[in-house]
């Protein structure tokens, strides 16, 4: 996630299949061991500011 880009919309949590993100103070936060790296919240976020890396990228 690059902070500098993330506005804390709140649109990645709000549409994660598995709640692997939480927006606490205006910070998103990651659970990794939830995240099944659909990427779904990188294809919806409006600032372009989440990048999913897979281990075999």
């Amino acid at each position: 996630m690059q902070k500098s880009l993330c506005q804390a919309c709140g649109v990645c949590v709000n549409q994660c299949p598995v709640d692997a993100l939480s927006l606490k103070d205006d910070e998103i936060f990651v659970n990794q061991d939830l995240c099944i790296s659909c990427r779904e919240c990188e294809a919806l976020c409006p600032v372009n500011a989440i990048k999913i890396c897979l281990n075999n990228e």
